[in-house]
């Protein structure tokens, strides 16, 4: 399409060339007959009077010539009334090329019978009527090339046949002369020729470009955002457009002659649009704004003034106000939290960056979060969670004032700027802002109690950059946080001590991975009925080579947080597996498992493969996850739950009881055992709401047909008071510790031995 198209193109470029041609060689024709018709005239009276030709020839020649100029006459004014895309144009470029080489012919016959006539006389007439005729032709057929070519060629032949009759040296020196005449004349004939091509193409460029401009114009005045302004000297619009008047909503007469800075909003812009007309300088996409109807608009005008702003400015002016809008809404993404609309991490780092220099360090900062806002999101739903965290920006905002500045750094993580003498108050915001986030929050009529945990920092002593007073208030929130929530601390040097030798236990975890430090051990679980081990607690350890033997209340956190919980859990899960493929069936083995284990969609396949490589059967593992798994994800992980039960592998539920929810997980899925908490069991003895409590877990799990399993039993008298109550089994120091893999064998005799009941 598009060589269709750039061809259509060059066609109708070439015909309009020559339609051009072909009008200025028939601008000159009349004048150019006139001329010949003298000449001939002239001519042929000399050749009659000294009898070189008699009358019949003389005769015969002007018919000749007065049929050739007919022609051409009568070509010239088809020509003249035609327009360039008329299609006999190509018949007309051929015509006059054959007119052009017919009078060429004719006057080289002419002047040839006048330098053959042998009269003296006639040579000097015959000399200048081929050189006159010659530069004539070429005069009159100069666009058409082909023609005046033809003209010159044929002319000079008949000239030159001429001077060879007359054979003296100086009609061979005129010979030699018409020839370089030639040579002069066809170059001149191609160099004019070109030259009116390029001419013609250049003034049909710019008709072209003039003919886009306003098109151009028109688009803009009609369907664009732009459109044209004209003022005067003095600054009052001239010939209002109905675009200005559709965007200022005033009438055509309003806008006639009135200021054009009256529309605009004062403001330093229109000081400066003011300068410009005065000093008669070009204005370049200068922003201006209006007020229309209440609301703000923005323009941009460009313009030129004329005749050096004496008689005003002529530009155009461009509609920036959806574009300015745009603008100021990515400012806003760029700066504000869309939910909250508190300022984000940039903004707020700015602005902490600025009350450091105004007040000399001398700045607090808060962080704080919600305590336990992952469990309102899980079980209510974000759209509930994201109406709290709204909620919780305007308490925030309403408890420090309009004198501080409040952050949302993401997720339910909220920051609070105080600045100056208002340091002083620090720890009274904290207070006021915990008291107004303790109060109900109501959405959707569902009642959301919520809480939260402050951390603290203060400038300069703990710091004197944002980021360093940003982080130690985190670190004194994460404190906060561990001590039992719902409080405010402030930050303490072994905070950052207490950070340092975590990252160092998380880097020493990583090499552990690598060097194979960590080992399983495994507590005995003990069968009520029968007192023999029934099971093992797979539970890790770590050698650490300078540390010693490190319990895993001390690292499995980390482990968490920083991820290697995901492969050390499935190292354990195939260590497990692969001991307890040695031991007697049926014996278990127990393997606990964390949130963050849950959510690998590796977890399933690494069991199964385990068993399977093992030839251990999946009724002999039993996998232990705490009420915190079914809190996070509860629906995607209840899925895995199920997969991994319908393998055949036995699912229990650890720390029963010191949740939020446990009832309702066990009315939404089938656990096979429940493992009472040491927290119960170790106030058994007098604790009398201790014993209602175990009393009605073991019922509880008898009518839903779950074993129960009670952990932490180090007295006889706290396993005599279960074995009472129903209790199936027991664990705890009383029976043993967790011992390594290879002393696990000694509890075996005969494939089971009873243990000591003490």
């Amino acid at each position: 399409m598009q060589n269709a198209g750039t061809t259509t193109g060059r066609k109708d470029s070439d015909s309009l060339l020559a339609h051009a041609q072909l009008i200025e060689n028939a601008s000159v024709a009349r004048a150019s007959v006139i001329g010949n018709v003298i000449n001939l005239a002239a001519c042929g009276a000399l050749l009659l009077y000294y009898g070189a030709i008699n009358t019949v020839t003389a005769g015969i020649g002007v018919l000749l010539l007065l049929a050739i100029v007919g022609w051409r006459l009568t070509t010239t004014a088809q020509i003249a009334a035609s327009s360039p895309d008329d299609k006999r144009i190509p018949a007309w470029h051929q015509r006059m090329t054959v007119v052009g080489a017919a009078l060429g012919g004719f006057w080289g016959g002419i002047t040839y019978l006048i330098l053959a006539s042998n009269v003296h006389a006639m040579e000097l007439v015959g000399g200048m009527i081929g050189a006159g005729m010659m530069s004539a032709g070429a005069m009159a057929f100069r666009t058409l090339r082909r023609g005046a070519l033809g003209y010159i060629l044929l002319c000079g032949t008949g000239g030159a046949a001429g001077l060879l009759t007359i054979g003296e040296t100086p009609a061979y020196v005129s010979l030699a002369l018409l020839a370089c005449y030639l040579v002069v004349l066809s170059t001149n004939i191609i160099a004019t020729s070109n030259r009116f091509d390029r001419a013609h193409g250049r003034e049909l460029e710019l008709s072209e470009a003039a003919d886009t401009i306003q098109i151009l114009l028109n688009d803009l005045t009609e369907q664009g955002s732009e459109w044209l302004l004209e003022v005067d000297a003095m600054g009052r619009i001239q010939n209002p457009c109905e675009k200005l008047i559709a965007f200022t909503g005033k009438s055509s007469d309003e806008l006639t002659a009135l200021p054009f800075g009256r529309l605009l909003n004062e403001g330093p812009e229109q000081d400066r649009l003011k300068q410009f007309f005065r000093d008669g300088k070009i204005i370049r996409r200068h922003l201006l704004s209006l007020t229309v109807d209440g609301q703000k608009k923005w323009l941009s005008l460009s313009a030129r003034p004329t005749a050096g702003g004496r008689s005003g400015y002529r530009g155009v002016v461009t509609d920036m106000t959806a574009q300015r809008h745009a603008e100021e809404r990515v400012s806003f993404l760029a700066h504000y939290d869309t939910l909250t609309r508190l300022p984000n991490r940039i903004l707020f780092n700015d602005n902490v960056s600025t009350a450091l220099k105004r007040h000399h360090g001398k700045i607090a900062i808060m962080y704080l979060d919600l305590d336990n806002f992952k469990t309102i999101n899980d079980t209510l739903g974000h759209p509930v969670g994201d109406s709290v965290l709204a909620e919780v920006a305007r308490r925030i905002e309403s408890a420090i004032g309009t004198h501080d500045l409040a952050s949302r750094f993401g997720g339910d993580e909220f920051v609070v700027l105080v600045s100056g003498s208002r340091t002083e108050k620090v720890d009274h915001l904290a207070a006021t802002i915990m008291k107004e986030l303790s109060a109900p929050i109501v959405v959707d009529e569902v009642v959301i109690e919520a809480s939260c945990s402050i951390g603290i920092a203060i400038g300069p002593d703990d710091g004197d950059t944002a980021d360093c007073l940003i982080r130690k208030a985190d670190l004194a929130l994460y404190a906060a946080k561990s001590e039992g929530r719902g409080q405010a601390l402030h930050f303490l040097p072994e905070m950052d001590e207490a950070v340092r030798a975590r990252r160092s236990i998380e880097s020493d975890l990583r090499n552990a991975l690598r060097n194979g430090e960590f080992e399983v051990h495994y507590q005995p679980m003990v069968d009520v009925e029968t007192s023999v081990v029934c099971g093992f607690e797979a539970l890790v350890r770590w050698n650490h080579p300078e540390r010693g033997l490190i319990m895993p209340n001390s690292f499995i956190s980390i482990a968490e947080d920083s991820g290697l919980i995901v492969p050390l859990g499935e190292w354990v899960i195939r260590q497990a597996i692969a001991d307890a493929a040695l031991w007697p069936d049926p014996v278990i083995v127990s393997i606990n498992l964390s949130p963050v284990q849950l959510r690998s969609a590796a977890l399933v396949g690494i069991l199964m493969q385990a068993a399977a490589h093992n030839g251990i059967s999946p009724e002999r593992v039993c996998l232990e996850i705490t009420e915190s798994v079914l809190m996070q994800d509860s629906e995607a992980n209840i899925q895995v739950l199920h997969k991994l039960r319908d393998f055949g592998m036995k699912i229990s539920l650890d720390d029963f009881g010191t949740g939020y929810s446990s009832l309702n997980y066990l009315r939404t899925f089938p656990f096979s055992k429940i493992k009472i908490d040491r927290c119960f069991v170790s106030e058994i003895e007098e604790n009398r709401e201790c014993q209602s409590i175990v009393r009605s877990v073991i019922a509880l799990a008898g009518s839903l047909g779950m074993t129960t399993i009670a952990e932490g039993i180090e007295r006889q008298t706290q396993a005599d008071l279960l074995r009472a109550e129903g209790c199936a089994e027991l664990q705890g120091f009383l029976y043993s510790q967790a011992v390594p893999a290879d002393q696990v064998s000694s509890y075996f005799e005969t494939g089971r031995a009873k243990l000591a009941t003490g």
